[in-house]
């Protein structure tokens, strides 16, 4: 599965609108009877993921962070709860350009000026490199976003199983919290080229 997504023209490489079958990072899995994976864990395991992929120097992480919360919140979104901020509404969830924007906008609140420009080109460089126009053309096995592909499937597959079992009533085995799970498997991937 990609990640691809399709512009208003209906053609690859738009980071706006996810085109059937393909996967949007920053929306929580949904269960089979309608539960949504909580989103304040989902946006944790984005997070996780971008971190574990992509340069932990510098102030990328918590840039990152803070733009991953925002998106959000721009949305329409109460992290906290789960919920939409407004009562009765039913807001969309934000797209790999939301995070962007959100991003460079948390930097410009912190900020961050002209001489920052190398930041701003590294969180532009870096959510871009994961946008569904680079999934036309997939990257070798063990780039970075070749590494994040296969990272949102298995937090989709983390939030599945998370789903099941609170379904099902099952009891919970024993694991490690899922960011320290999936940073673990994204560095398996990464190893094993």
């Amino acid at each position: 599965m990609s990640l691809q997504v399709l512009d208003d023209a209906g053609k690859p490489g738009s980071v706006t609108e996810p085109a059937p079958g393909t996967v949007n990072p920053l929306e929580p899995m949904t269960g089979p009877d309608g539960t949504r994976f909580p989103l304040q864990s989902h946006a944790s395991l984005l997070r996780a993921l971008f971190v574990a992929v992509f340069d932990r120097r510098l102030m990328f992480p918590q840039i990152l962070s803070a733009g991953i919360l925002r998106s959000y919140q721009q949305a329409g979104w109460n992290l906290i709860t789960g919920e939409p901020a407004e009562p009765g509404t039913h807001p969309a969830y934000p797209t790999l350009s939301d995070l962007e924007a959100a991003a460079l906008s948390v930097m410009d609140d912190a900020g961050y000026g002209p001489a920052e420009d190398d930041m701003r080109a590294l969180v532009r460089d870096r959510i871009r490199a994961v946008a569904p126009d680079n999934a036309v053309a997939p990257g070798k096995d063990g780039e970075p976003e070749t590494v994040f592909h296969a990272g949102v499937l298995l937090i989709r597959l983390i939030e599945h199983l998370r789903l099941r079992r609170l379904r099902t009533g099952a009891e919970p085995g024993p694991m490690r919290s899922a960011p320290q799970v999936l940073t673990r498997l994204l560095d398996e991937i990464r190893a094993a080229g």
